[in-house]
């Protein structure tokens, strides 16, 4: 019986394979045997591999992630015209913050960049024409003291005075607002010192019931959401100002002062009840700084003024007027057209040749296109409202996307005309032969 050979015997044997093999420097493992596949290859005899030194760079072309390379065909180069870098502010803008997203706003950069309108001779000509029909419009020196008796637009000291002013304002009309701002002062006093004095003392709204806070603002209409959205707003910056405090809790967004105007932007945008043109009002009126708010009215008379494109919509108007409109004019435009969209017997809502005081004419009636609305025959359907939690630019904004207003609880009454409709924020539409209100998006 022939025993096993010894290891010694069994390396000695591999050894001699492996040279008569031809294999060249592959470590062998002791016991296994060599692999075929790894042997050298050798070029073919006459064939002559070129070195490193040989090979002309400039006769071959760089793939894209690390490819390799492919030789350039014979002829002419085509010339190439590099991309345009992008400035690093350009970059960081390009890099939306998770709010802003999700209204698809466009920070730095216009959602048309082949539109041309506005630029800066078109926007100082209807400053100066419409300045001289509703006044002239300029940013205050300081800041003037809360009102007690209207909500406004944000034109208060307090940051987060001039926020929840806004939300009440929003989707409704002057006065409704006016009442619903009331009913707060009435309920629950004002702060006699401190950040917000001569306003609303927010804080006694914030740890009051919910019921009560809906009963002070029902006469403005849309309590039953609006008091969600102010008591969700103080509940979050407490909670914020919580964690900030090191002892006692004061509720203010004074400090969105220091912040960026986009970082401020972004900031406001998280809180419930508060979209695009919330935030703007805000930015423009509390935080001064510029922005160019777009409402019912300014969104409108952009359009007919040709500035955006027909089929904007308000968030993207806003993305586009914010790069195109020089900021010295954005406040003052802001509040011309919101009043010349209000009281034009041509630029209001729903007129057409037919209307009343038609014939009065437009001061900037040289400027604008008016394209007649064609109906088509038969019932109109309404539009269906979109989900308040949807910020959705195309159905409008969140805070304006809000039920149809009550007063006192009482059933709403019909809007008779179209104007009067959108100025409250609604739209009245035919259906099954009777008035009904649709929340205007």
């Amino acid at each position: 019986m022939v025993g096993r050979p010894s290891r010694a015997a069994a390396i000695k044997a591999t050894q001699a394979l492996t040279s008569s093999a031809n294999i060249q420097n592959i470590p062998v493992r002791s016991g296994s045997k060599p692999s075929l596949s790894k042997r050298k290859r050798q070029p073919a005899e006459g064939i002559r591999r070129p070195k490193a030194e040989d090979v002309n760079d400039a006769e071959f072309t760089e793939l894209p992630h690390n490819m390799g390379r492919i030789k350039k065909e014979s002829g002419e180069t085509k010339q190439v015209i590099p991309a345009r870098k992008r400035s690093k502010k350009e970059s960081s803008q390009e890099e939306l913050r998770p709010n802003m997203r999700s209204y698809r706003l466009t920070p730095g950069r216009s959602p048309f960049p082949d539109w041309p309108s506005p630029t800066p001779e078109q926007c100082q000509e209807v400053v100066d024409i419409l300045s001289g029909i509703h006044g002239k419009h300029e940013a205050p020196a300081t800041i003037p003291a809360p009102s007690l008796t209207i909500s406004g637009c944000g034109e208060v000291p307090s940051v987060l005075d001039a926020l929840i002013r806004t939300v009440l304002s929003s989707a409704t009309s002057k006065n409704n607002s006016a009442m619903a701002f009331q009913g707060l002062v009435a309920e629950f006093g004002l702060l006699d010192k401190g950040v917000g004095q001569g306003s609303v003392n927010w804080d006694a709204v914030r740890q009051a019931d919910l019921s009560r806070v809906k009963g002070a603002i029902a006469r403005g209409g849309l309590a039953p959401k609006k008091s969600v959205y102010i008591k969700g707003i103080l509940d979050t910056v407490y909670e914020d100002q919580k964690d900030r405090a090191n002892g006692d809790i004061i509720l203010s967004l004074d400090h969105y002062h220091a912040l960026s105007d986009e970082d401020a932007f972004e900031e406001l945008l998280k809180y419930p009840g508060v979209a695009v043109k919330t935030a703007a009002c805000v930015s423009l009126f509390c935080l001064r700084r510029p922005s160019f708010a777009v409402d019912t009215h300014v969104l409108r008379l952009c359009k007919l003024l040709g500035w955006v494109p027909a089929n904007a919509v308000p968030n993207s108007t806003f993305s586009h007027c914010e790069v195109k409109i020089p900021d010295n004019f954005k406040y003052a435009l802001h509040q011309l057209l919101m009043k010349h969209g209000q009281n034009c017997p041509r630029c209001k809502a729903g007129t057409g040749e037919k209307s009343k005081d038609w014939d009065l004419g437009c001061a900037i009636d040289h400027l604008v296109t008016r394209i007649e609305q064609k109906r088509k025959p038969g019932k109109q359907k309404v539009k269906a409202e979109q989900p308040l939690d949807d910020p959705s630019e195309s159905e409008g904004t969140k805070d304006e996307l809000l039920s149809i207003p009550s007063v006192n609880d009482a059933p709403p009454k019909p809007i008779q005309k179209a104007e009067e409709a959108e100025d409250a924020g609604f739209t009245a539409t035919k259906g099954n032969g009777r008035k009904t209100r649709s929340a205007k998006g």
